[in-house]
């Protein structure tokens, strides 16, 4: 029997004001990143609502609208259409915080996954994660579904940028999915994308998605830790107390 984790559709709790919320640790290093790409960071986390000192804190929750619109704003401002692509490809999984912890102790690459989805509602609400089973591909499906949320491009492509190297932390710098899929139009410089993901990229699609072989799934990830992963699945329990329903994970890859 195959079985496929699906990450929540619901918020697994709201953050202060009943605003709709994502774990800080998922704008890790944004400040020196905007300075980098020749921005001024006060100035564009001003204009989005978001307080620099928040940044600092993993576990504090910035409102997800506001998240957005940070990087739409930093890729306006910095003239770098490009920004959340770019910002996605240097973020490395131990910068996620929790849930990329979550990741990198799990057994297999697909417990990695799995427990990536399972725990994803906590580290992000409103919002899909999703692992889908297509014969012998796997897709991973992820889209922001706040509908007050209407730009969400740079988010789009900075999130798969982040699986996608979760996925090569296991994988190794040379592996590249089959191919790359964006719900937003083809933006000009689109080459780009597809030297990032080493893939075809296909704009303009149903869904944002990173589409692979299912053999991967089986490869160990290098530092698995089943003691260290029952510890974050515990923290990331405490942190949003009710969501601790909806979360389990895997020691192995059995439930495939």
């Amino acid at each position: 029997m195959h079985v496929i984790h699906t990450g929540s559709r619901q918020p697994a709790s709201a953050p202060p004001g009943n605003s709709i919320g994502i774990l800080a640790s998922a704008a890790t290093g944004l400040v020196g990143f905007i300075g980098q790409q020749g921005g001024d960071a006060e100035r564009i986390l001003g204009r989005a609502g978001i307080d620099s000192e928040r940044l600092e804190h993993p576990t504090l929750t910035l409102d997800l609208n506001q998240y957005c619109q940070v990087f739409e704003e930093a890729a306006r401002q910095t003239g770098n259409d490009n920004f959340g692509l770019r910002f996605g490809q240097q973020f490395k999984p131990d910068a996620l915080g929790l849930l990329g912890y979550v990741g990198m102790c799990s057994a297999t690459l697909g417990d990695a996954l799995r427990n990536v989805v399972n725990t994803f509602p906590v580290h992000q609400q409103s919002s899909l994660l999703r692992l889908e089973e297509m014969g012998e591909f796997y897709r991973l499906d992820y889209q922001v579904q706040y509908g007050a949320i209407l730009r969400k491009r740079q988010d789009a492509e900075l999130s798969l940028g982040m699986f996608f190297n979760l996925m090569r932390h296991a994988l190794g710098q040379n592996w590249a999915p089959e191919k790359v899929l964006f719900e937003h139009p083809q933006p000009e410089a689109w080459h780009e994308h597809c030297k990032v993901f080493d893939a075809p990229v296909l704009f303009g699609q149903q869904r944002n998605a990173l589409v692979f072989r299912r053999s991967v799934l089986d490869r160990p990830m290098p530092g698995r830790d089943p003691r260290l992963l029952a510890i974050v699945i515990e923290s990331m329990h405490l942190l949003r107390g009710q969501a601790g329903t909806l979360m389990s994970f895997s020691e192995d890859d059995r439930t495939i």
